[in-house]
Order: structure tokens, then C-alpha cells, then sequence
């Protein structure tokens, strides 16, 4: 289906290519059902491109510096950045599902906002 080099070394340790294949194309599937569901007229990410943000994100989430898995609260999900935007070219990042889910409709800024008040409130 694709090089092996086109997928992060540290997923490859733990599953498989057709593994990891398996679920870019499940998440090039729900961009466009989510993108129909909200309405977005485009989308620019199919399966080539997840998995060229996949390589660039080293198999590490953003957001939480922890692994991707395939599975669970730590399988990469795809984020926009900007809610109110589409699924477009500079809109969107690879994260783990549970940040994703986290920061729901909030922006990136709020978010992260978020995150270090609620850090310094522990504190």
C-alpha cells in the first residue's frame, strides 16, 4: 500500500504497516463524513496526506508528547486547529484522541490556555 518509509519508525516497532494503514484510512473516511455532518463544503485529506502527517509528527502527539497507538486514548485522531474552519491544508494536526476530545470546539489558544491554568490552580 505504501513505502515503509512513509510511516514513523516507532509506530513500525509496535504493529504493523497494513496495521497502520488500516487506520489512516479509517480517518481519511470520518474527515469526510465529519466534514459533511459540519457542513464543510472541502476537505483536503485522504489517506496520502494523514499519512504524511503521520512522518512529520514522528508518532508523537503535539499536545501531549506521549506515543501514538493504534488504539485507545492514545490513537492520533485529526485535530483542527481552528473549529470553525474545515478540514484544509494548515488546519489540522495529528493528536492523541483523548486531546482531541478535550479541547473539542475550542481553539488551539484556548485550549492550551486551559491546560496551564487548570496546571497552575494544582499547583
Amino acid at each position: 500500500m505504501c513505502d515503509t518509509n512513509e510511516l514513523p519508525t516507532r509506530l513500525l516497532e509496535k504493529y504493523s504497516a497494513d496495521e497502520i494503514n488500516a487506520v489512516i484510512k479509517d480517518r481519511a473516511a470520518n474527515i469526510g463524513t465529519r466534514s459533511k455532518d459540519k457542513g464543510f463544503k472541502e476537505w483536503d485529506y485522504g489517506m496520502p496526506t494523514i499519512r504524511s502527517l503521520l512522518l512529520q509528527s514522528g508518532g508523537i502527539c503535539p499536545y501531549t508528547g506521549k506515543e501514538f497507538t493504534l488504539k485507545g486514548d492514545h490513537s492520533f485522531s485529526v485535530d483542527r486547529i481552528n473549529s470553525k474552519k474545515g478540514y484544509v491544508l494548515g488546519n489540522v494536526v495529528l493528536v492523541a484522541w483523548w486531546a482531541n476530545r478535550g479541547k473539542g470546539e475550542m481553539s488551539l489558544i484556548e485550549y492550551l490556555s486551559g491546560i496551564k491554568y487548570t496546571h497552575m490552580e494544582a499547583a
